[in-house]
């Protein structure tokens, strides 16, 4: 099975890793025999059969998708038929992700609960379908994957070993018990897993703190666009958000998050710890990470910029100075398409919103040139099959 084809007609599994992508079956001879993979699945778009007695023709074959029993909730359908081939290819492909755990690919090596990704995907994903159990689920897995000495890993279940210390990946654990109490009304998790996440704070303050700047990161705002077709990772230092600038970001705003964690889960005394500590980074912040002269964060990356205000880094008066820097970069710098990576991206689109330029979200999300979602349909990477008629959720 593959996810493309060569120029001569051979699969290209290269970008696989190590999946196994090859199904053995032995003919028994007698009669029809019918058989699928019990305990393995793959995500693919072409299938090669060798041996088969005859020629096979799609009668043959049949795929079947492979999904957690999710109910659809949400839908969407807009006068352009770009966004939606998007959202089709969106359902697809976060449905194809969901299987007991929120797992990072259906088709590589790493069909793992990678916690990057769904800091910003557990949110949509809430959306259209009811996530509510398996997240729930999933957050009592990261807690039971929490180290002794309350490092969170990138990966849960722990079924990689990652403890690194980072910030932004793990912080999908604070954003999705958010996510459940939000937009399911659930405070358990909350209550559960209070002291876990804590722990963790308290864990990152201890070890990584220097001048309150959180100095530990590991991926970055990981895979800004690259210059060219050929690159995987942006050869540019000027797109690369520095790495502490990005930890203490998240920090400052998991911090507030505290503030109403500490409320719902009645632990009350600790409500002016996590305020007091959050007032202190914004300052400190501000005055080491701002450039007062020309009104930017960091090295004034798309992302930096975003990040701050998304946060309410940004003092008042400085809001709309900040957010011009951001349109200067999308609209001149990058021409009109995303110049962030995974994690600039999860706030872009919003920011660029609620501060008064839809227009330049939708110009990003509907454009079918490099680099851009759109441009993955010019690829011949459509979206396929029916889910059916949607109801939209009705409204409480």
């Amino acid at each position: 099975m593959s996810c493309g084809i060569k120029k001569d007609g051979t699969f290209y599994t290269d970008n696989l890793g190590d999946a196994r992508v090859t199904d053995i079956y032995t003919l028994k001879g007698d009669g029809t025999e019918i058989w699928e993979p019990r305990f393995t699945y793959h995500g693919f778009q072409y299938v090669e059969v060798t041996g088969f007695p005859g020629i096979p023709s799609l009668d043959n074959i049949e795929a079947k998708v492979v999904h957690d029993n999710l109910d659809v909730i949400g839908n969407i359908e807009t006068s352009n038929d770009v966004l939606n081939k998007i959202y089709r290819n969106m359902y697809w492909g976060i449905r194809s992700n969901y299987r007991g755990i929120p797992t990072d690919y259906p088709q590589r090596d790493e069909r793992v609960g990678w916690l990057g990704d769904r800091a910003a995907v557990g949110k949509g994903g809430s959306f259209m379908f009811t996530t509510h159990l398996l997240y729930a689920k999933w957050m009592q897995d990261i807690e039971d994957a929490q180290n002794k000495a309350g490092i969170i890993p990138d990966v849960a279940p722990a079924y990689w070993r990652m403890y690194t210390g980072n910030t932004t990946w793990p912080s999908a654990y604070v954003y999705n018990m958010d996510v459940l109490y939000k937009q399911f009304g659930d405070a358990a998790p909350i209550q559960r897993h209070y002291a876990s996440i804590k722990k963790w704070l308290l864990f990152l303050k201890s070890h990584y703190l220097k001048n309150v700047i959180i100095i530990e990161n590991t991926y970055g705002d990981w895979y800004v666009p690259p210059e060219t077709l050929t690159l995987i990772f942006s050869n540019d230092p000027n797109k690369k958000t520095p790495g502490d600038y990005l930890s203490t970001a998240f920090y400052y705003d998991m911090l507030n998050i505290m503030v109403r964690f500490a409320e719902i889960s009645g632990n009350k005394k600790d409500i002016s710890y996590f305020k007091m500590e959050a007032q202190k980074m914004k300052l400190a912040f501000n005055k080491k990470i701002f450039d007062s002269l020309d009104n930017y964060y960091a090295n004034n990356t798309t992302t930096a910029n975003v990040l701050a205000l998304a946060f309410n880094l940004v003092p008042n008066n400085l809001r709309k100075a900040v957010f011009a820097d951001v349109v200067d970069k999308t609209i001149n710098e990058g021409k009109g398409h995303i110049t962030t990576g995974l994690i600039g991206i999860q706030q872009l689109m919003r920011t660029l919103t609620s501060n008064g330029r839809p227009d330049i979200a939708y110009l990003l999300a509907t454009t079918t040139s490099y680099p851009g979602w759109g441009y993955m349909l010019t690829q011949g990477l459509l979206p396929f099959g029916n889910y059916g008629t949607v109801t939209p959720p009705t409204p409480p």
